[in-house]
């Protein structure tokens, strides 16, 4: 008997399932014979599977990634850019020597402001003027 690469007798692994040379033409592994129509038959069946199992689980992880994937963005790359952005124009609010420029009122707003205190005035100023009108209607005797 001669000795395979693996130093077992007859032949290595794979030449006796994939038809390598082997001590005796009719040798069956599982009921079948190794080198005969049928084993090549199921050879084609298994590689069959195996590349449909293979396709089902690749579609697996390609929906895996693709739920994932937003998830990362927003964990990654969304999230710590919003933190950053939010801690710098928090920083630039807060700055001492903008504070007032910050908090100042527009000119349009000045303007309206002291348009309605004039209006508020001049209605309070009519105001006073019908009660002095009733008053002294109430006291003339007619």
């Amino acid at each position: 008997a001669t000795e395979g690469k693996s130093g077992g007798r007859g032949g290595d692994f794979f030449s006796k399932f994939f038809g390598g040379k082997s001590e005796g033409d009719g040798q069956q592994i599982g009921g079948r014979s190794v080198n005969g129509a049928e084993w090549k038959e199921r050879d084609r069946q298994g590689v069959d599977m195996i590349k449909y199992l293979l396709t089902l689980y690749f579609s697996v992880v390609r929906r895996k990634i693709a739920d994932t994937m937003p998830k990362a963005i927003m964990a990654y790359l969304v999230k710590p850019t919003m933190n950053d952005v939010h801690n710098v124009l928090v920083e630039e609010l807060y700055k001492e020597d903008q504070l007032d420029e910050l908090l100042a009122e527009t000119k349009d707003v000045t303007e309206r402001r002291k348009h309605l205190v004039d209006t508020v005035k001049a209605l309070e100023n009519a105001l006073t003027l019908l009660n002095e009108v009733v008053e002294v209607g109430a006291n003339t005797v007619v």
